[in-house]
C-alpha cells in the first residue's frame, strides 16, 4: 500500500480511538461544566497537531501569504498592447461581447498595421530582459 494513504488511515484510526476514549468516559455532573479544550486536546493528541484553542477546531489554517520575489513582470505581446490601447474606445455598450469585436478588429489586422504593436511590444521585450538583468546583478 502506498505510504502516504497508510499514514492516513494511521491518523484517523487515532483519531477514531481519541473519539471513542471521550465516549466512553463518564459525564461530568450537571453543575460542573467540561473543560472546554478537551476535545481538543484529545484530537490533538491523537493525531499529533497542535490546536490552541477550541475555536480553531474544524477550520482550515489559511497559507501565509508568500511574498513574491521581485521579479520584473514578462513583456507583454502585441495583442496585449493593441486590447489596452482599443478597449477604452470601444463603445460601453458592447458590454460582454467587448473582446470579441476587439479580437475581429485584431484579426482583421493586415501585417503593416499590425508592425506597431509588434515594435511596442519588442521594445517592451527588451526592457523586460534588462530588467531582469539588473535584478540579477543585485543577488
Amino acid at each position: 500500500m502506498d505510504p502516504i494513504l497508510e499514514q492516513v488511515l494511521e491518523s484517523h484510526r487515532k483519531l477514531l480511538d481519541a473519539f471513542e476514549l471521550m465516549a466512553q468516559k463518564p459525564s461530568a455532573p450537571a453543575s460542573a461544566p467540561a473543560p472546554a479544550s478537551a476535545p481538543a486536546s484529545a484530537c490533538a493528541s491523537a493525531c499529533g497537531s497542535a490546536i490552541s484553542s477550541p475555536s480553531q477546531v474544524g477550520k482550515k489554517r489559511k497559507n501565509a501569504k508568500v511574498p513574491k520575489a521581485d521579479k520584473p513582470k514578462k513583456a507583454k505581446t502585441p495583442y496585449n498592447i493593441f486590447v489596452a490601447t482599443r478597449a477604452p474606445h470601444v463603445h460601453p455598450e458592447a458590454g460582454e461581447n467587448m473582446m470579441k469585436l476587439i479580437s475581429a478588429e485584431w484579426n482583421g489586422m493586415d501585417a503593416a498595421a499590425r508592425q506597431t504593436y509588434v515594435d511596442q511590444a519588442a521594445t517592451a521585450a527588451a526592457a523586460a530582459t534588462a530588467a531582469a538583468a539588473a535584478a540579477a546583478a543585485k543577488a
